[in-house]
């Protein structure tokens, strides 16, 4: 093992440094609207040599017992492993007790699209980097786990993060979508979302729409979406899973390289489901490919398999099907109807960059025993302004639209779920309580 060389400075202890103490709400949500970006910038980690950088965590599958940790190199050889346990090491490789070589490494790609778009003459002029992604399996539910990503020698500071229980009291999560513009209001989302987790341990993790960056053929931009990435951080080091799904400016091979998703040519490549032992399941559908056909059959298997064993079924995906803003698409009347056979809790819908909290619908109507539909995704895509007449948003009725960068935080117990719409000043647009559904 070669010298440990620390990271001059993570995201994480410069945010701290930078951002302590931030200005609350009432809703003891953070203000994260005037923040000095130049600063922000600086304390960003540079892709140099071995040294591991744009640290990231995903979750495609059980949350009690599976995670992905990700990062980046400028250079791609040497063996690329990640030390973890239970017990801290303070950044010592040798001191872990289990290790994990990365089950899938390579130089970031870019698609045949790249040379029709304009704008990129600078892309090729720098080495786009390397991934590493190792798959961790058989975790320990609820359980802490501290790691150091080691690549030809090089080890990173250390880090944790901490798997889902399979029977909590309580579950949080965040949603939101579309951080693909707006630069500086993604980084304060970025903070936002991680000074969350800090004031709400019980957060597991972020679920996101898509559209993650605008052309997504193009290393240059996933390049630095992931540098901004490392802002999620916590001020402890946590590390905060993301729950991915694929948006309409995410295509090309980045995605995948990024995400870890390996694609196999069919129409279910980027769909998962995430389970939270038989507390909750949250179905990933792609609204870029058919909904009919391949899509369906597996989108009717979970929710069918999943809705018996769930207390609370959730789906995510990028286009709305009941939109605010932009047309009604194609996929409703296939999804649709499956969400309301199985009685879906909750949808959550990225795309149309605005804020939105429909009625409960079931049929094309308001009923009190149908799905709610969440979103619209504000992680730093500039915003639009909802369609005020279209019924499902009517205020008149008991739902909620607007306008501003946003998440939103859903809280779980075995009797409610609640979603508050958050801005990035942390001010509360909206907050809404839905009961579990009785069987």
């Amino acid at each position: 093992m070669g010298r440990k060389i620390t990271i001059a400075l993570t995201a994480a202890l410069a945010l701290g440094n930078l951002l302590s103490p931030l200005t609350a709400t009432a809703q003891n949500h953070p203000d994260c609207s005037k923040l000095d970006m130049q600063k922000l910038y600086a304390k960003m980690s540079p892709l140099k040599e071995s040294t591991p950088t744009q640290w990231r965590m995903t979750c495609k599958g059980d949350a009690t017992s599976t995670a992905t940790i990700s990062w980046s190199t400028e250079n791609g050889d040497g063996e690329h492993v990640l030390y973890y346990g239970s017990k801290s090491s303070k950044g010592n490789p040798k001191g872990y007790e289990q290790k994990q070589t990365c089950q899938r490494n390579g130089q970031y790609q870019e698609g045949e699209i790249v040379k029709m778009r304009k704008g990129i003459e600078g892309e090729k002029k720098y080495n786009r980097g390397f991934y590493h992604h190792a798959r961790l399996n058989n975790l320990k539910p609820a359980t802490k786990y501290y790691l150091t990503m080691v690549s030809n020698g090089i080890a990173s500071d250390e880090f944790h993060f901490i798997t889902a229980s399979t029977n909590p009291e309580k579950l949080m999560l965040i949603h939101g979508g579309d951080s693909r513009t707006g630069i500086d209001i993604r980084c304060s989302m970025n903070v936002l979302m991680s000074r969350l987790v800090e004031n709400h341990p019980e957060i597991y993790g972020i679920v996101h729409g898509g559209d993650y960056v605008t052309n997504g053929p193009i290393h240059g931009e996933w390049r630095g979406w992931m540098s901004h990435t490392e802002l999620l951080t916590t001020y402890e080091n946590r590390l905060i899973p993301i729950i991915p799904a694929r948006g309409n400016h995410d295509d090309g091979i980045c995605f995948s390289e990024v995400m870890d998703f390996t694609e196999k040519g069919v129409a279910t490549d980027y769909c998962h489901e995430v389970t939270f032992g038989n507390f909750l399941t949250l179905l990933t559908l792609d609204t870029n490919d058919a909904a009919k056909g391949v899509q369906e059959k597996y989108a009717e298997e979970v929710l069918s398999r999943r809705r018996s064993k769930s207390k609370w079924l959730l789906a995510q995906y990028h286009c709305p099907m009941y939109p605010a803003v932009k047309d009604i698409p194609n996929d409703k009347k296939i999804y649709v109807p499956l969400f309301e056979k199985y009685n879906l809790d909750l949808a959550l819908e990225s795309d149309g960059h605005n804020m939105k909290r429909t009625v409960p619908i079931r049929n094309d109507k308001l009923d009190p025993t149908g799905v709610v539909y969440i979103g619209e995704g504000g992680l730093g895509a500039g915003q639009r302004s909802p369609k005020k007449k279209r019924w499902y948003i009517s205020a008149k009725d008991g739902a909620f639209s607007g306008k501003g960068n946003h998440i939103m935080l859903l809280t779980m117990d075995k009797k409610s779920l609640t979603i508050e719409t958050i801005r990035m000043d942390g001010k509360v647009p909206d907050k809404h309580t839905i009961k579990v559904r009785q069987r």
